[in-house]
């Protein structure tokens, strides 16, 4: 897969074994590089270019563009949609199509039974669904990560599965990171057809498994 842009000379390279970094060290370049890839991402005009093996990838459909790491939440709207839709096509499928249905009969029994008791006169819709007992139990995705690396991993692999993002580009993520969480988080995303991006304004160390690529305050391409 490669990134290109019309003022850029080189074709930067991506690869799901390993992440790709640009470092831009003019403010003024990496701002208006960073604002086209918020642009791609959100589907308006923006001179940036996917393709793989000479097809073009939707930057809207495709990418996600992570300005602030530390503020990621796998539990807002966009994700939690995507949980019930796709909770809700597990459990009527074949094989959980009778227990939900059993599930749903047996709750409205249970309000009719609590009707007859109080004599209050209870009325539940007909066309109660499974998603309906997803909210009033407040369904949402387990959050266990006790540090931002594994906040990061998590987020990119659920969104990932529900979203079908396939290209995470972060916005100055380590300095989030130490070299030793930024190695980790390489390796286990080698494991998963991801591609990961970085847009960088400060070189730091090298690291395993990372193509880098350069644009200077003179704006020379190394």
């Amino acid at each position: 897969m490669k990134i290109v842009h019309k003022d850029i000379n080189m074709q930067i390279e991506l690869n799901c074994l390993y992440g790709t970094e640009l470092i831009i060290e003019s403010e003024k370049l990496f701002c208006k590089y960073v604002c086209e890839l918020v642009n791609g991402e959100n589907g308006t005009d923006n001179d940036f270019v996917i393709s793989d093996d000479d097809k073009i990838i939707s930057m809207n459909k495709d990418m996600q563009v992570i300005l602030e790491p530390i503020s990621l939440d796998i539990n807002d709207k966009k994700f939690i949609s995507k949980l019930y839709s796709h909770l809700y096509k597990v459990a009527y499928n074949e094989n959980n199509f009778l227990n939900t249905q059993s599930i749903i009969s047996q709750i409205k029994s249970y309000i009719t039974k609590l009707d007859f008791e109080e004599d209050i006169m209870i009325d539940v819709e007909d066309d109660l669904d499974i998603n309906t007992l997803f909210k009033a139990i407040g369904v949402k995705m387990y959050t266990s990560g006790d540090s931002m690396l594994e906040n990061i991993i998590n987020y990119i692999k659920i969104s990932n599965r529900l979203l079908g993002k396939k290209i995470f580009t972060f916005v100055n993520l380590r300095a989030y990171l130490s070299k030793e969480e930024f190695t980790d988080l390489l390796y286990e995303l080698s494991y998963y057809h991801i591609y990961l991006f970085l847009i960088e304004n400060v070189e730091r160390d090298c690291v395993p498994n990372m193509k880098r690529y350069i644009i200077d305050r003179d704006y020379c391409e190394i």
